[in-house]
């Protein structure tokens, strides 16, 4: 069983470029106002696309199964007119959804957002992502941020969600150091890193033998030791790390303590 749809357009309408078959395109600007141009015949594709609050946007009709379009001035669709359209004719825009797995605070420095819904997407503002022209970017702003993402269809229709992410900086969080990790290349705390130290401004990450020999050193946190020295693995044991850095949230912490290396 079909279904069928009635929308009522609820705007002006305008016919431009290959929207309208030229020839339907001129039968319907011959019409007068309040006259009705019945395409059901047609095997020409109309396409008649509308984008208002409330409506459908980027709507095709396809081979003339519209019972008929009201003529208005100069080659316009009166407005509140209705259109029974056989409901496998409509291409939809994209219901698109957002969302996001955090904010940003003294602990989280990036937050990861998620679009789905569409073939296609295009983020903005771009400048605090990684990428703005996939569904999944990673969002770092340092403050609160409105982004709008637009999907696009395999159709070409388009529709857009917003989400926003919280940056709030007023609670230094604990900034966690591991005591241990295991560099056997099981996959499972192969490096050392540290995580949840919110937006770091300044670092310096020193890692010492029992000797006091420095095996590793780093002002990128992203940068993690594997327990070598050189290409050098590193016998089981204890270290000691040495860590300054300034935060967003804290002017200077200052962190030193051991880490045992098991293999």
């Amino acid at each position: 069983m079909k279904l069928f749809l009635f929308p009522i357009l609820t705007i002006f309408l305008f016919f431009t470029g290959n929207t309208m078959d030229n020839e339907l395109k001129s039968k319907f600007n011959e019409k007068e106002s309040g006259e009705v141009l019945d395409i059901r015949s047609s095997n020409l594709p109309v396409n008649i696309n509308y984008n208002s609050p409330g409506s459908m946007d980027g709507v095709e009709i396809n081979k003339g199964k519209t019972g008929g379009l009201q003529a208005g001035a100069e080659g316009r669709v009166l407005n509140n007119i209705s259109i029974p359209v056989d409901s496998e004719t409509f291409i939809h825009s994209p219901n698109v959804t957002v969302f996001k797995f955090n904010d940003i605070d003294c602990i989280n420095d990036k937050s990861q957002l998620i679009a789905t819904g569409a073939l296609q997407y295009s983020w903005s503002p771009a400048s605090s992502l990684n990428d703005p022209n996939i569904p999944n970017p990673i969002a770092s702003p340092i403050v609160t941020t409105v982004y709008t993402v637009t999907g696009t269809d395999i159709n070409g229709a388009t529709s857009t969600a917003t989400i926003t992410v919280n940056v709030d900086f007023q609670f230094p969080g604990g900034y966690f150091v591991p005591n241990a990790f295991t560099p056997n290349n099981d996959g499972l705390n192969d490096c050392l890193r540290l995580k949840y130290w919110g937006v770091i401004l300044e670092f310096e990450f020193h890692i010492y033998n029992r000797w006091g020999q420095q095996v590793f050193y780093s002002t990128d946190i992203s940068k993690c030791w594997d327990g070598t020295l050189k290409g050098v693995e590193q016998n089981p044991g204890t270290f000691y790390y040495l860590i300054n850095a300034k935060t967003t949230c804290s002017n200077k912490v200052f962190r030193r303590g051991f880490i045992i290396l098991i293999r």
